[in-house]
Formats: C-alpha cells, sequence, structure tokens
C-alpha cells in the first residue's frame, strides 16, 4: 500500500468475428483498463444512442414506481405496503442478477412495461378527474337543491325576484374568491359555503343576469366551475329547481340516482385500475434489477469497444488497455483462437503507440491501483478527496492511519468522550450490514467507522494522558508528591487541583503542539527526499529537497530544543517566542543566554538558512540552463516559479508552524466547554438539580461535545494532514485504475 501496483500497458488484437464476445469475457475477468486515444471507433455511436432511449425508459418507470409507493404511503399504508416498500428494493439492491436473457429481450420487455405503464396511467388520470367531477356535481346538486327549497320557503321570496349560482373551487382559494367577489360587486351580494374534503361549493345570490354572468366570469378564472357549465341538462336542470309537481320530483329522484350510479361505476372503475397498476409495478420491481444490469452490461461493452481501432484492409481491432502486473497471467489465459468465443492476443507495449502517428496528444499517465482492505479503504479516500496519487508515488494514505487519529486525539483527549466514540463506532461495525445504504445523510459515517474507532482510542489515550474523564480527573498512580519520584505516565493529577493549573497546562500543550508539528511536517520532508531517491530525480533532491530539509530543520528545530531544555534544566529564562523573534531580527545582540555559546549556535543556524533560501532560488534554474534543458522563451516562466516555490516555503516556516497551535488551541476550548457544562449541569452538589439537569447534559454531550466539537476536531486534523503534511511532499495529479467490469454502481 504505499506506493501503487506496478501496471503494465498491454497492445490489444481483437477479431471482428465475436468482437462483443471478447469484450464481455474482459469484462468478466475484470483485469484491463481501456486507455482512451483520440481516434474512437464511431461504429457504434447509434447502438449508443438506442441503448441510451432505453436507459431514459428504464429510469422513467423507476421514478414512477417511486412516486407511486410514496403516495401509496400516505392514502393507502395497510393494502399496499408491499408497493410502498419498492423505494427500498430499488435503492438497496446492488448486486448484479446474471440472467440468460438477451439484450433483444430486455429491450422488448422494457418497451412494453413502459407504454403499458403510460396507458394505465392515462387511464386513471382521465376517470380520475371524472370521478372528481361527478362527485363534486352531485355535492352542488344537493346543496343547492336544499338552499332553493330553504329560500321558496322565505316569506319574502317573493317580493323580489332572487337567484342564485351554484359553483365549486379548491379549498385553498375559499377566501380569495369570497373576497374578491364582495369586492367586485360592492357588497351587493350574499355568499354561503359547504366544505368537503379538497373543495368548497359556493351559494352566491345575486340579483340581475349582469351580475350573474360577471360573478361566473370571476369563478372561471379563478379555476372554480359553475353548475351551470357542467354537463347537467339544462331543461332536467330547470324542471327539478322551479317545478313542485309529483312527476317532476320522481324525475329529479331518478336522475340523482342515474348520477350515484354512474359515480359509483366510475369510483369502483378506478379502485380496480388502481389495484391492476399496484400488480404491475410488482413485476417492474421484481425485473428492475435485471433490466438494470443488463442495459449496464450492455453499455459497458459498446464504450469498451469503441476505444478499439479497425486496422484498414484487415478484419482486426486492435487497441491498448492497462493491465496490473500481477494480473498479466489471468489476461493470458483469457487468450483464445476460437473465433465463435472471440479471438484475442495481447502482447506488452510502450503507451502511446496508437497515438504515435498524431503530432500533439497529453502527457501519458500510469493509472494508480492500491489493493486497500475494509479498515485502509476510508483513509484511502480521505487521500484521494485531496489528490489521487501519482504512479508509484508513495501513497499519504498509509501515514494518513496514523496522524490523523493522532492529531484527533490532542484536540478531542477525553477518556470519557473517547469511549462515547468507541462504543459508536462498534455500534457501526457491528450494524454495517442492516445499516448499510439506509443512513442517507449519514451514509458517510457508516463507510468511515474505522476511523472512528481509530480517533476513539486516540482520544482515550490522550485523555489518559492529560487525565480528564468528562471534566473529572482521573488518577492512575500515586502523585509524586506522594511517592516522591516522577508521575510515570501524563499529567500528574495534584496539577488539577492547583491554582495555576490552567498555565501549566496550557504551557505544556503549546510547546506539546509545536514539537508535535515538528515531527509530522519532519515525516513529510523526510518523505519528500525518499520520493526524489525513488524517481531518481537528482536536482530536485540536491537543488528543494535537502535544503529544504536544512532550513525547516534548523528553523523549528531549533525552536522544539529550546522547549526541551526549558522543561529539562529551568524555567526560569525569558520567553522563547522572543528568543525566536530576536534572533532573526537582532542575530549579534543576546541578553540572557539559556546554554553557554548560545550567541554563536544562534548565529550559525542563522547563516546556514540565510545560504540555503538564495541556494534553492538559483541552483536549479542555473543547473538547467547550463545544461540546455529548458528552451530560452521558457526562462522567464521557469525563474517565476523557483521565486514562487521559494517564497510559500519561507512563508510556510511560519505558517505551517503557527498552524499546530490549533492543537493547543481546540483542546483548550474542548476542556472549557467539557467544565461548563459539567459545572452547570450535573456538576451542582445538590441532588435534585442533578436529577434535572442531567437531560441537559446528556443532550449536550452528544451535541455540543461529540457532535461540534468532534466534527471541529475532525476537519482541524484533516487540515493538518492535507496542508501542512502533503504539501512537503505530495504531488498528486494521478488517475485511479478502474478495471473494466459490469459492476452496477450506487449512483446508476
Amino acid at each position: 500500500m504505499l506506493r501503487s501496483e506496478k501496471v503494465e500497458c498491454v497492445y490489444l488484437y481483437c477479431s471482428a468475428d465475436g468482437l462483443k464476445n471478447t469484450v464481455e469475457k474482459l469484462g468478466d475477468a475484470s483485469v484491463i483498463q481501456f486507455r482512451e486515444n483520440g481516434k474512437k471507433n464511431k461504429n457504434f455511436d447509434e447502438d449508443l444512442k438506442s441503448l441510451e432511449s432505453v436507459e431514459q425508459k428504464l429510469s422513467y418507470l423507476k421514478n414512477e414506481i417511486k412516486s407511486i409507493a410514496e403516495d401509496n404511503k400516505t392514502s393507502k399504508s395497510d393494502a399496499n405496503e408491499n408497493t410502498a416498500n419498492c423505494i427500498v428494493s430499488l435503492e438497496n439492491h446492488r448486486g448484479p442478477t446474471k440472467d440468460s436473457e438477451s439484450i433483444i429481450e430486455v429491450k422488448l420487455e422494457i418497451e412494453k412495461y413502459y407504454k403499458r405503464l403510460i396507458d394505465l396511467k392515462s387511464d386513471l388520470k382521465k376517470h380520475k378527474s371524472k370521478e372528481k367531477m361527478l362527485y363534486q356535481n352531485l355535492k352542488m346538486l344537493e346543496i343547492s337543491k336544499s338552499f332553493s327549497m330553504e329560500a321558496q320557503s322565505h316569506p319574502d321570496s317573493f317580493s323580489v325576484h332572487f337567484d342564485f349560482i351554484t359553483a365549486v373551487s379548491d379549498l385553498d382559494k375559499k377566501d380569495m374568491i369570497k373576497t374578491l367577489i364582495k369586492y367586485k360587486m360592492r357588497r351587493n351580494v350574499y355568499i354561503k359555503t359547504h366544505e368537503c374534503k379538497d373543495f368548497v361549493i359556493f351559494i352566491i345570490y345575486v340579483v340581475g343576469d349582469h351580475s350573474r354572468r360577471y360573478i361566473e366570469d370571476i369563478i372561471k378564472n379563478s379555476g372554480g366551475r359553475c353548475l351551470d357549465d357542467s354537463h347537467i341538462d339544462s331543461k332536467i336542470d330547470e324542471k327539478i329547481y322551479k317545478n313542485g309537481d309529483q312527476s317532476n320530483k320522481k324525475k329529479e329522484k331518478a336522475f340523482f340516482t342515474e348520477m350515484r350510479h354512474e359515480y359509483k361505476k366510475i369510483k369502483k372503475y378506478n379502485y380496480n385500475t388502481e389495484e391492476q397498476l399496484d400488480e404491475f409495478l410488482h413485476i417492474i420491481r421484481n425485473n428492475f434489477t435485471k433490466w438494470r444490469y443488463h442495459l449496464n452490461k450492455e453499455k459497458t461493452i459498446l464504450q469498451g469497444m469503441k476505444n478499439l481501432i479497425k486496422i484498414e484492409n484487415t478484419e482486426c481491432y486492435c487497441g491498448e488497455a492497462w493491465v496490473l502486473q500481477k494480473d498479466l497471467e489471468k489476461l493470458n489465459s483469457l487468450k483464445s483462437f476460437d473465433s465463435s468465443k472471440g479471438r484475442f492476443l495481447f502482447q506488452p507495449t510502450k503507451p502511446g503507440t496508437i497515438e504515435s502517428s498524431s503530432s500533439n496528444f497529453a502527457e501519458i499517465i500510469r493509472p494508480t491501483y492500491f489493493s486497500n482492505t475494509e479498515f485502509t479503504r476510508p483513509f484511502q479516500n480521505l487521500t484521494n478527496v485531496f489528490g489521487v496519487p501519482k504512479y508509484r508515488e508513495i501513497n499519504p494514505a498509509v501515514f494518513l492511519i496514523f496522524t490523523f487519529p493522532f492529531l484527533f486525539g490532542v484536540m478531542f483527549g477525553d477518556i470519557l468522550h473517547g469511549l462515547i466514540l468507541l462504543s459508536l463506532a462498534v455500534s457501526l461495525i457491528t450494524c454495517k450490514k442492516k445499516l448499510d445504504g439506509k443512513c442517507g445523510v449519514f451514509q458517510m459515517i457508516l463507510d468511515g467507522r474505522y476511523v472512528v474507532l481509530t480517533c476513539a482510542f486516540a482520544s482515550i489515550w490522550f485523555g489518559a494522558l492529560y487525565g480528564d474523564f468528562g471534566s473529572l480527573p482521573v488518577q492512575f498512580f500515586p502523585s509524586q508528591y506522594e511517592t516522591k519520584r516522577t508521575y510515570p505516565f501524563g499529567i500528574d493529577p495534584i496539577w488539577h487541583h492547583a491554582s495555576n493549573k490552567m498555565v501549566f497546562i496550557n504551557s505544556l500543550k503549546m510547546k506539546l503542539s509545536l514539537i508535535i508539528g515538528f515531527a509530522h511536517m519532519g515525516l513529510g520532508s523526510l518523505i519528500s527526499i525518499s520520493n526524489s531517491i525513488y524517481d531518481n530525480n537528482k536536482i530536485d533532491l540536491v537543488c528543494v529537497a535537502i535544503p529544504q530539509f536544512i532550513a525547516f530543520f534548523l528553523f523549528l528545530g531549533y525552536l522544539v530544543f529550546l522547549c526541551i531544555y526549558k522543561w529539562l534544566v529551568t524555567v526560569t529564562y525569558p520567553s522563547l517566542v522572543n528568543t525566536l523573534i530576536s534572533m532573526y531580527t537582532d542575530p549579534f545582540n543576546m541578553k540572557n543566554q539559556m546554554y553557554p555559546g548560545q550567541l554563536y549556535v544562534q548565529l550559525l543556524i542563522f547563516s546556514i538558512i540565510m545560504i540555503c533560501i538564495p541556494y534553492m532560488f538559483f541552483s536549479k534554474p542555473i543547473y538547467l540552463i547550463l545544461k540546455k534543458k529548458i528552451p530560452k522563451d521558457g526562462m522567464l516562466d521557469m525563474w517565476i516559479t523557483s521565486g514562487i516555490h521559494v517564497v510559500e516555503f519561507c512563508l510556510g516556516l511560519i505558517s505551517n508552524t503557527s498552524s499546530y497551535l490549533r492543537l493547543w488551541a481546540v483542546s483548550l476550548a474542548h476542556v472549557q466547554l467539557t467544565s461548563v457544562l459539567h459545572e452547570f449541569t450535573i456538576g451542582n452538589s445538590n441532588v435534585l438539580v442533578k436529577l434535572i439537569t442531567f437531560p441537559i447534559y446528556f443532550s449536550g454531550t452528544f451535541l455540543l461535545l461529540i457532535g461540534l466539537e468532534g466534527l471541529s476536531s475532525c476537519l482541524h486534523a484533516l487540515r493538518l494532514n492535507w496542508i501542512e503534511f502533503f504539501s512537503k511532499f505530495y504531488k498528486g495529479g494521478g488517475e485511479e485504475f478502474h478495471a473494466f467490469n459490469f459492476e452496477v454502481k450506487d449512483e446508476e
């Protein structure tokens, strides 16, 4: 895992007869990665377009299953529980389902079910609309009849000719329509309403035909519907509401009976259609994974075939591919001379053979592949987010396994909080199969369960060093004031009760942060030297890597030496920060020496650093000019680039060093927040107050300390690795090795 697997480039020869079988065989073996080139075969573009059309229809079927299943969850959750589970079935089934069906049969099936689903939905939508209209008509007729009888029975109903409008509208437009009608009619109108499930019926009393037409226009423009505009015959309507003889009452009753019968018939038809739709969706759901696998396989095969170029005047296709050196034996076993199975040969070659005739093609980058385990994969993913390592470059993920949890533990050192993280990590590891694909936005935490595990151990370790257990001091051994011997592990617990506790612990953690930063960045500088030696890049080794290491080691290493010397020898000397500042601002003046010969040592260090900086700027450009390895028109760019790198390094000596002080700052914030939360909740001496405030302490610990503080520590640890550590040696810019196979990705 320290360096990527060795990759070879092979030249493929495939017969035109059985070409698809050959590519399919290579995909099943999952050993090669086709190398793209500028001469792609365009013969398969039409097949790909046809396949994309079928994919769109399959995507439509999937979306319809999800939307209908979600609707059924709210409307008919008991009767359609299986249909509602379609969402889980479609999203969580990741493994391919191999089937003997051909791609032609799969396409025909998808086309058939797509067309049938469209027809069912269209038919259901049309009859649902008709059902709703019939129901509204029935309600409007019933309510208008009751209002009409009430108006006729009123003693003053014949003094003035009143007429009324019966209308229906959406329930959410009720107030708007009432307000608009009253405003436009200058309140010369009387409105009664009757609310139903999702609509409202208006009975509007007006005087005059002009006002009636005006109100009808308002209702229509607002999305409503008047009874006069329905499919009810106006003559029957007139007989029902204006005549009171017995024959008309019978006609009225027969008319209502007929409408109710028609409504029930439509409702039953819609119910049966919904049942058919549910059964139809079950069939689609059960076949969806199979269809998706076959379409993905066919598309992958066609894309692979497009990377093969037909040799002129032959029946042979050729192309280049990357293969892991360890898989050459497996690839060799796939060679075949049988035309029915697809004749296929290969030979190792230098990459770029196909483009050799072309004058302009990009730099060839060998793909990078690391053999990762379930434990190391999340750390590799963290590295790849910053940048994929170049081929055979030292993989920073190896060091990230140790440095990331270590830096996290420095900032999050607390035994109690570490135990909580440990229980969370163990729960995620044991329940991985049950939770995988069902966590939503928390899937990232599930994938990084081993990162949480390592961070938990680091937090417990540093919590033991600090002697902190949820703001309570922990003592593992007797204090040195009792035994007269140095406390064997971590901070002596007597400091937790001292009046100058914060001064001592802050000074200790601040200096510890600088020492950790020196070790961390020093490791990065050593890796940079190792990379230069491995790549046999003597120019970068002599002109960049070694002088940078010397300048860094002398600058920060001397400060670390002063910290350790002050701890071991005495604490009465002046501030180390002032000593370091005066070393570079007034190097010849030394007022108070910490050790004999300090002035001469500091002058030597200052001189070497001042020599290294111009050496880094001039050495590499001058060497390249003398060796004539750079064109004249590129000299200016070379000098500018060299200057930028030198300035960046000089600024980084200060900025990167001070950046590690965040370890001290975040650790201090974590301790103070824990102390404040404990003090104002369960830290109270009253038992009743402890019981009342325990829920606050519990929620605050999980949300504030574990959630926000834990996230903050993770981000700071990641930043120190990505910026301060990686910048010393990591180039990145590589490409991942993706084996040609038919695996269906999660997003597909």
